[in-house]
């Protein structure tokens, strides 16, 4: 996964030059797993902020919550006001990668990432 670590955050990115949090998601599963997801809708740069919690109304239908996390993962975290504003992609051992808007796409641990974890997702197959 070290061969993403440090591509730039860009809002709805695409690879050129970088990716949001979401489209990095989406390019992961595509391209490691081989799963293509929904695609991405033209959501509001402050989306978090005015309380839509884009993620779960969404893309639920394409994900179950479980109760502990597996590799691939997805992990969805909350803002201070309780609605989903990040995800990323369980890597193990406590371990996670994701694009943050100032480091872009980074590994972190979870209990260690400043937003609280909303909660673990399968990918439905």
């Amino acid at each position: 996964m070290n061969k993403y670590v440090g591509i730039p955050f860009q809002y709805q990115g695409t690879g050129s030059p970088g990716y949001d949090c979401w489209t990095f998601v989406k390019m992961f599963y595509s391209r490691e797993l081989g799963i293509e997801l929904l695609g991405v809708d033209d959501y509001s740069r402050n989306w978090a902020g005015e309380g839509k919690n884009y993620m779960l109304e969404n893309y639920h239908k394409q994900w179950d919550q479980v109760p502990c996390p597996m590799p691939n993962d997805l992990l969805l975290f909350n803002n201070s006001a309780g609605v989903t504003c990040h995800c990323g992609i369980y890597l193990g051992e406590n371990k996670f990668i994701h694009c943050a808007k100032i480091a872009g796409v980074i590994i972190s641990r979870i209990g260690e990432w400043k937003q609280p974890l909303q909660g673990v997702y399968r990918f439905k197959t």
